[in-house]
Formats: C-alpha cells, structure tokens, sequence
C-alpha cells in the first residue's frame, strides 16, 4: 500500500510518481485501522495507518525511486505476516488493525494527516 492509494483529490497535480517530492521514499511498517466518525462516532469510517517503531518489526528502509521501495515492498509483507497471525481484518468489529507495509514520500507519519470530515 503507499499514500498515493488514500491521498486527497486536491492534493497537487501528479508529476512522475518514480521521483519523490520530498527527496526520498521511506519503507516503513504502519498499523491499518478504522476509525469512525460522525454522530456518536458510527456514521462512516475512515482509514487511518499509524506508523509502528517496534524493534520486533522489520526495520524501515530508505529508497530514491518508488520502484526500489515497491521491490523491497512485498519482502516486508513476507516478514510481517506472521505478525498478523490471529489478528482480524480490519472491517472486523473485533479487529485491533493489521500490520501493513507502507511507502511514504519523505519520512513516515500518520496517514490521513488530517481527519476527514463529511457533513
């Protein structure tokens, strides 16, 4: 997954997605979830990755292209499976978030950086 899949349509226009706005790509572990909002927090969903620092984790990673970070990619989602063992998907009500690996144009952070609102 990378933040372009849940960027804001009015966000700036797209330039080449290989070279990063910021310098470089990070590769990082993040915790799917959702989050709820609206009356009484039920009304509509979101979802929200929080970045995870744990030394158990595979250890995040710099590249200069997306292409490098997406190879390096799908090793981590091997390494983060058994991580997620017994853990439920996160339209679960019983789920507590899924590990997921993440690229991010400059340094991790929590996505969305803002809390959507619908009204």
């Amino acid at each position: 997954m990378c933040e372009a899949d849940i960027a804001n349509p009015d966000d700036e226009p797209e330039t080449d997605p290989n070279v990063p706005r910021s310098g470089f790509f990070t590769l990082g572990v993040a915790l799917h979830e959702l989050a709820g909002g609206g009356a009484e927090e039920g009304e509509w969903w979101y979802d929200t990755f929080e970045v995870v620092i744990d030394p158990d984790m595979p250890a995040p990673s710099i590249h200069k292209t997306r292409t490098a970070a997406e190879l390096a990619e799908a090793a981590m989602a091997e390494a983060l499976k058994p991580h997620n063992v017994g853990r439920y998907e996160v339209n679960s009500v019983l789920s507590t978030g899924i590990y997921v690996p993440m690229i991010y144009d400059g340094y991790p952070r929590f996505l969305p950086e803002v809390r959507p609102r619908y009204e």
